[in-house]
């Protein structure tokens, strides 16, 4: 309903199909595409019979047509005009619009079956409505009492009905295209059956790669995650034939090779602690506004702040005249095993040092870059406390 502007609609593919995979593939950052694009039903324009809710959709007049997307016979919306070719074969719920062009037609929030008396005896004889829908055809004397029971206009649904009548006689739809050979007049009385949406499945979901890896929103490969198939596949609009199936088995095998593959274990990382701040009014210090009255400092030690790679790193210097004496580190968050190599080496590597030109020449700790400047920065900015 978000992305496809259905509403009204039943599945014909699994009712289980209830979205999880794409949740939880939301819940680690994972981005998504291809959310508009969709497979519906096969036949009739891609509709279904009035199916009560939590019922599979039924497939009309499938690949083919005959009694059920053919003679005197239309689809309407809301309003009561039509919307698309009604005896167009359809394509995994594509129809062609000119210009090889398929698309997903665009359904209106009712629609609606309408027909006229030849036609109700030839669907009779073939018995094309199933036993259970019968019931939901109702007869209409006149346009009039079918626009009553549709709650459309009038005017319109009559506009409509006159319309396919001319198509129908000079054999060309400028509306819709239906061919000649599968238009009727219609004539009589009608019979109008309130129809549904048919979904087949959906085709948006996580993005990937060639290597099947689930991508988040930079582009950067979401590490040990993979898919295939159906949810986030390939099919962005238009409907590329044998793709579903097709991209099922070929991504589904390169997902499990490098699903299955040796690989390093991740680093384990820390969550960014909860940052609280209550500002009673405008440029009033609180928490955020700095570090010094949270530590103890005694004679001639500052306290420091330096970013990262999980959160602050802060730090108490203590100084000796113009040199650094000692340098503790209070506070980090820092990765175990990536930054606490620099945590545990370089603080020190500052004792002796009296300038910010001389912090920034100790030489960083390999694979711990990142925390080793975030120690520097929290350092210079102690000694820039200093009075």
């Amino acid at each position: 309903q978000t992305y496809l502007n259905m509403i009204n609609y039943r599945p014909i593919g699994g009712l289980y199909n209830t979205g999880d995979g794409i949740k939880m593939c939301q819940k680690v950052g994972a981005d998504l595409w291809h959310m508009n694009a969709y497979e519906g039903g096969f036949g009739l324009g891609g509709s279904t019979w009035n199916i009560p809710e939590g019922g599979n959709a039924i497939n009309i007049q499938t690949l083919s047509q005959g009694v059920l997307n053919t003679g005197g016979l239309i689809l309407v919306g809301t309003s009561g005009q039509r919307f698309l070719n009604e005896s167009e074969i359809v394509r995994h719920g594509h129809l062609y619009e000119g210009n090889n062009i398929w698309e997903n037609p665009k359904f209106p929030e009712k629609v609606w079956l309408i027909f006229d008396e030849t036609q109700k005896k030839l669907i009779d004889e073939e018995g094309s409505i199933p036993e259970a829908y019968r019931n939901t055809v109702v007869e209409c004397a006149t346009v009039s009492e079918a626009a009553k029971y549709i709650g459309c206009d009038e005017a319109t649904l009559k506009e409509t009905i006159n319309e396919y009548n001319y198509f129908a006689k000079t054999g060309k739809d400028y509306a819709h295209n239906r061919e000649a050979q599968f238009m009727r007049p219609m004539e009589g009385k009608l019979y109008v059956c309130r129809m549904l949406e048919g979904l087949l499945n959906t085709q948006g979901g996580p993005k990937r790669n060639a290597n099947a890896e689930v991508l988040d929103v930079t582009g950067t490969p979401i590490p040990h995650l993979y898919s295939a198939g159906e949810m986030g596949g390939i099919t962005s609009l238009m409907y590329q034939g044998g793709t579903n199936v097709a991209e099922c088995f070929i991504m589904g095998e390169i997902a499990g090779k490098n699903a299955a593959k040796a690989k390093e274990p991740l680093p384990t990382y820390n969550a960014l602690p909860a940052v609280e701040s209550t500002p009673t009014k405008l440029g009033e210090v609180t928490d955020l506004g700095g570090t010094e009255g949270e530590y103890e400092v005694g004679a001639n030690q500052y306290i420091g702040t330096g970013t990262g790679m999980n959160g602050d790193v802060v730090v108490r210097v203590t100084m000796d005249g113009n040199k650094i004496s000692n340098v503790e580190v209070l506070k980090h968050a820092e990765t175990d095993g990536i930054g606490t190599p620099a945590i545990e080496k370089i603080p020190n590597a500052f004792n002796g040092l009296s300038t910010a030109e001389e912090i920034d020449g100790i030489d960083n700790i390999s694979g711990s870059t990142i925390t080793s400047k975030a120690l520097k920065e929290a350092v210079k900015n102690a000694l820039a406390s200093v009075k």
